[in-house]
Formats: C-alpha cells, structure tokens, sequence
C-alpha cells in the first residue's frame, strides 16, 4: 500500500516564467547584450551536460550538502561559461547577482493548473507528500512563496543533500527520511532517466509525467497529476 509521495519539482510542479531562456535573455539584455533564447538554451543544456552536477562538485566530507555560498559560486562559474559561449555582457558581476535574484522569486515560476487540486486531494486522503529534486536552497522559499509548503512534509533538495538524481542515494536518502519503506512509496517526475527508472530500481513505485508528449506512450506514463488519483484508487 502506497502513503508515501515524492514529488519532483521542476517541469513537474512548477516552471519558469515565461521560460529559463527568456529569464536569462530578459535579464542580459539589461547589460548590452541580446542573446536569441533558442541559441542561449542549446548553450544551457549543452553546458549542464558538461560541468560536473553541483552536489557532486562541492559536497561536503560529512555528506551534510552545501553552503548557499558553494551553490551561489557554482552557479556563477556556470553563468560565466555560458556567456563566454553566446557572446558574453557587460559588468558581468553585477549581471549574475540580478540574474541569481530573478530566479529566486516567486514571479518567475508559475504552478501548472492541476498542482494544487490534486495536493488538496491526496493531503485529505492521508497520503505524505515530499518535494524531492535537483535544485539549490532557493527552492525552499520559492515553494512557500507559492503557497506549496503547506502540503508537505519537507522540501528535499539535491544540493543540500550531497547527492542528485539519478544517483540513488538522494533516493534512498528520501526514503530514510520519510521513514517509509520503498514498495510503500510513489515517485512522481517529468524524466525517464532521473526520474522513473531510478526510482523503480530501487523498488519504488514510479510515474513518469508527461505534459509536453516527450515520450513514446507506454505503461506508468501519465500526462497530468490528475491521473495520479485512479492509480492510487483515490477518488476527487
């Protein structure tokens, strides 16, 4: 029986606003510089690619995660890079710390409409719910900010961790902290990859969400929350 759910963030419960690449284009432009968004974001993911995952890159010896300064300097070492690829701007320092705030607040992300709804529905029914996702400390107050808090339990997050997904120990870290034992749990996420398989190696129940038709349909794939409900046997 499952009473556990993790939910991923990102693409799953909440997305940029308009998108990362506009954020990042909207904010160059305050500092001489004009970078296409499609031409920034095949740079973005091409360089995530790249660098070394930030949890694994300033981990600390206690396995105790990170300081918000080690996540700040490896965002800007990131931020840096990626203007050297598409063009570069002017007063760079100044550039980044505008651009670190503008993904810190709330009005750059936006819930999907189904989120909500359904966290109400599976709070009343009893189920625990958990944020679980490869983001830095600023994700803590964005989810209070947009009122997501409230629904669970804690807000997981890879940085502060030490480990990211698809490493599965920020999984088993998940289910230690829920004190849940994994065929007792569901995980909720957007990537086939970070997301579903990890979680079902580890025994965990897995749902892939779909909302942008990424993947070839198959079983487990679902393409809004509100299918999480019949797989739960939950009614609304």
């Amino acid at each position: 029986m499952i009473t556990t759910i993790f939910f991923d963030a990102g693409n799953t419960l909440l997305k940029a606003h308009p998108s990362v690449a506009h954020l990042y284009a909207q904010t160059a432009q305050r500092f001489g510089a004009d970078p296409p968004p499609g031409e920034l974001m095949t740079a973005f993911k091409a360089l995530r690619s790249e660098m070394p995952s930030m949890a694994k890159s300033v981990r600390s010896g206690q396995g105790e995660g990170m300081s918000i300064t080690m996540e700040k300097a490896w965002w800007k070492s990131f931020v840096c890079e990626l203007f050297n690829r598409v063009g570069g701007v002017d007063d760079f320092d100044t550039f980044f710390e505008e651009l670190y705030d503008v993904f810190a607040r709330s009005e750059s992300w936006r819930l999907y409409p189904d989120v909500l709804e359904i966290l109400k529905i599976l709070r009343a029914k009893s189920f625990t719910l958990y944020v679980l996702s490869n983001w830095d400390s600023r994700l803590a107050d964005i989810c209070k900010n947009l009122g997501l808090s409230a629904y669970f339990n804690e807000i997981i997050i890879s940085s502060l961790v030490g480990f990211e997904k698809p490493d599965p120990e920020i999984y088993r870290f998940a289910l230690k902290q829920a004190g849940v034992n994994p065929e007792n749990s569901l995980h909720i996420g957007d990537d086939l990859e970070l997301d579903f398989q990890p979680a079902r190696s580890l025994g965990m129940h897995s749902l892939l969400l779909d909302r942008f038709d990424r993947y070839e349909p198959q079983p487990y794939r679902i393409t809004s929350l509100s299918e999480v409900l019949p797989f739960l046997g939950v009614t609304g």
